[in-house]
């Protein structure tokens, strides 16, 4: 699914945030991207939208990381719906210092946020840098707190009328 902008992502209902990244970046940072690669895996599913929101955030800002300080000509995004969703950014960037990985940066709250937000929504965050291969981030949040359960109507109704009789 491709959105020609990031507003128009985010009121698709189905919307896979991750995939509206440009495909070229440039400017005030003097960063330049040369290629980006968009991937959806599975069939998209309905999340809970507070959840939805706080993945968005974090891809957001691994996005904005790669392109900002790795120094990155190439950009993988992937969304993996499974059983559990999997957001995955890659990039083949200068890497992260490891004690910048570790700690975060003074007066920079980009990694501590982002971990404070996998955290909060129940979610695993690993981050795996090489100054040879870059930086992947990768989140795995647990279907069971990501995936809106669907119920049919009748079992629905058949549910809530049982519950009245207990």
């Amino acid at each position: 699914m491709r959105f020609p902008s990031l507003a128009s992502a985010r009121r698709h209902p189905q919307a896979s945030y991750a995939v509206a990244a440009p495909t070229t970046i440039g400017g005030r940072y003097g960063s330049f991207l040369a290629s980006a690669a968009q991937a959806v895996v599975g069939d998209a599913r309905e999340m809970h939208p507070i959840v939805r929101d706080e993945i968005y955030r974090i891809g957001y800002e691994a996005i904005r990381n790669a392109c900002t300080h790795s120094g990155t000509s190439r950009l993988e995004i992937e969304l993996r719906y499974a059983r559990d969703l999997t957001l995955r950014v890659d990039d083949n960037g200068t890497g992260i210092d490891p004690v910048i990985a570790d700690r975060g940066k003074d007066g920079h709250f980009g990694l501590q946020g982002m971990r404070e937000r996998a955290a909060r929504i129940g979610g695993k965050l690993t981050l795996g840098s090489s100054s040879n291969s870059g930086t992947e981030i990768k989140l795995i949040v647990p279907g069971g707190i990501i995936f809106r359960k669907t119920m049919p109507v009748r079992q629905s109704l058949f549910t809530r009328i049982r519950t009245l009789f207990r």
